[in-house]
């Protein structure tokens, strides 16, 4: 058997020279004609793309069939921008996964056939116009960026053990610290919340109050005894609304943490059956502070899961500033 394997692969290698051999010596004219047909395709899709949609832009060629396009014109986050590009039933490299400033880029492979290429644009039109009317039947979903100095917008949450509370009410006149984490399933969270548990007591001492929003049911969360509320958010609505956001790709959540993110990793990526976590895996943290007057005091948006501040540094900060 090994001797058939090795004799296949160096039958496979000696054809590879030999193709190679002629792609030098005769491929002159098969060459022009690929770089006619990649050129004609990206001109196609720019020209497709200007009718249709707009927003997108092409980003010029440098030398290969790899075609860069700018949808950040379109509103949309990176998940669903990746979203969009599946309904189309297209599978490009998503820009995130080369780093921050390919957010809002897709990139397209443009060496095929223009009737392939025809019917991949005929279904991205398709799946943006459905878009695009989900969107003018429910509203442009409402996202803010929080920051120092801006006033807290108000919303209604529920707990484990009340529906329908509004924010404005139950933090108005004290000091309270907004924490999104993830999950109740996460290993990280769990202990991230532990955490905090036994810092609460300080931070309540100073008068700080302290709301962390979870990404579960109030189901999942009823069981927790926690000395502070959970704000259970399992549609997302809050991590949207206010810009908290997942993680481009995988790689981006430990940040220069792995060491410490291996041991939760099968809990988060590889876990068997049919239970599945309650959140999306890939989402990030944030850590705001809210004045008694509903003044943003302090915004910090995560960069990985372990970017976040300490609560002792943070009561550091609350005690500086009175």
């Amino acid at each position: 058997f090994m001797t058939k394997v090795m004799e296949m692969c160096i039958s496979q290698v000696a054809v590879s020279y030999e193709a190679c051999r002629l792609a030098y010596t005769a491929g002159e004219a098969w060459l022009a004609e690929l770089i006619r047909t990649v050129n004609d395709n990206a001109c196609y899709v720019k020209d497709f793309l200007a009718s249709h949609i707009p927003e997108a832009k092409c980003c010029p060629l440098e030398g290969t069939y790899l075609l860069w396009v700018d949808f950040s014109a379109l509103g949309l986050t990176s998940s669903e921008l990746h979203q969009l590009m599946l309904d189309a039933r297209l599978y490009l490299d998503d820009g995130p996964m080369f780093g921050k400033e390919g957010r809002g880029f897709q990139r397209f492979n443009i060496a095929l056939p223009r009737s392939a290429l025809e019917s991949a644009m005929a279904r991205l039109d398709t799946a943006w116009a459905a878009a695009r009317a989900k969107r003018a039947a429910e509203g442009t979903p409402e996202r803010i960026v929080l920051s120092a100095g801006m006033q807290m917008p108000d919303f209604t949450y529920d707990t484990p053990a009340a529906r329908g509370l509004r924010f404005s009410e139950e933090t108005r006149g004290k000091v309270t610290l907004l924490l999104f984490h993830r999950y109740a399933s996460c290993l990280l969270c769990t202990q991230a919340l532990g955490e905090l548990a036994r810092q609460a007591p300080a931070l309540a001492a100073a008068g700080v109050g302290i709301k962390v929003v979870l990404q579960s049911s109030p189901e999942a969360v009823c069981g927790a005894d926690y000395p502070f509320e959970v704000i259970c958010d399992p549609q997302r609505r809050l991590y949207d609304r206010f810009s908290v956001f997942p993680a481009d790709t995988i790689f981006a959540l430990p940040g220069n943490h792995l060491h410490e993110m291996l041991p939760a990793a099968a809990d988060m990526f590889l876990s068997s059956g049919a239970q599945q976590p309650e959140g999306d895996p890939l989402q990030l943290p944030a850590c705001f502070v809210i004045g008694g007057n509903g003044t943003v005091l302090y915004a910090h948006y995560s960069e990985d899961l372990f970017d976040l501040p300490d609560p002792k540094d943070l009561l550091g900060l609350l005690r500086a500033q009175h």
